[in-house]
């Protein structure tokens, strides 16, 4: 059952810049090909998300697990909002079927001359990020990195656990935003965007996911790094302290509970 939550977070709008919303440049190019990451944690205004898992399976048209092959990104028509479509393999399917459609999620990390190419930052006087102290040589190799909600941000070969809603013919669009995303590392399922223990406030679907079997929480991951082409950037970590992790198995399993006549 679909139930009303209040996330207490600003909205998002193409009129309210990244730059104000925490943007900045995490690093700069330098002889030993460290390439300039522009960040933005940026946020939506979410009114209704899961409790349960069973409200986010029933709230889906599509579950599975998958791997990324290949994703490509662009910016929203009328916002700076970063999206990312998904060219997935689809390994094993829950609930629904495949029939080669993407998978979209919101977020990702794009080369900043393709972000800034976009249409919205043609058609209006839009300040995106402060970039005058880096060259245009280091502007040319600069990415720009957007995690929605501290959600999940795609990179070619992760394995996720995938709930979509039917966006359109040829797309699966992630369920509830961030909430629809699990990433398999080290034989345990996490999601970077679910709330735990912050603030004093854990928010209802990680307290029901805990309940099941070998779910903990634990400290979430440190900085990555992605190699593209000549140059090494620095992912910023989470900006939540803890992640909740549940074990492979576990979490398919209660999947199939809640799913019985999943094909």
């Amino acid at each position: 059952m679909k139930k009303a939550f209040v996330f207490c977070m600003a909205a998002f709008s193409g009129a309210a810049l990244l730059a104000g919303c925490g943007a900045s440049g995490e690093s700069a190019a330098n002889p030993d090909n460290t390439g300039v990451l522009l960040t933005a944690k940026t946020v939506s205004d979410l009114d209704e998300l899961a409790y349960t898992l069973a409200d986010l399976v029933e709230a889906s048209d599509f579950i599975a697990t998958v791997q990324v092959t290949e994703t490509s990104e662009y910016v929203y028509p009328d916002t700076t909002y970063i999206q990312t479509q998904i060219t997935p393999q689809v390994l094993t399917v829950y609930k629904g079927t495949y029939n080669g459609e993407f998978l979209e999620i919101e977020g990702g990390c794009m080369d900043y001359n393709d972000y800034t190419s976009a249409p919205i930052f043609q058609q209006e006087s839009i300040q995106t990020f402060d970039v005058s102290s880096y060259s245009v040589e280091e502007l040319d190799t600069a990415r720009v990195y957007e995690a929605r909600n501290n959600g999940y941000v795609p990179q070619v070969g992760d394995t996720l656990l995938f709930f979509g809603k039917q966006a359109d013919a040829d797309t699966y669009y992630v369920t509830y935003g961030y909430q629809g995303v699990f990433v398999l590392q080290d034989g345990s399922w996490y999601n970077p965007g679910l709330v735990v223990e912050e603030n004093d406030w854990q928010e209802p679907l990680v307290t029901d996911l805990l309940t099941r079997s070998g779910a903990a929480v634990v400290e979430s991951p440190a900085a990555s790094v992605q190699t593209i082409g000549e140059r090494i950037y620095t992912l910023p970590s989470s900006d939540y302290d803890t992640i909740l992790i549940i074990p492979e198995e576990t979490l398919l399993t209660a999947i199939l509970e809640e799913t019985p006549t999943a094909s």
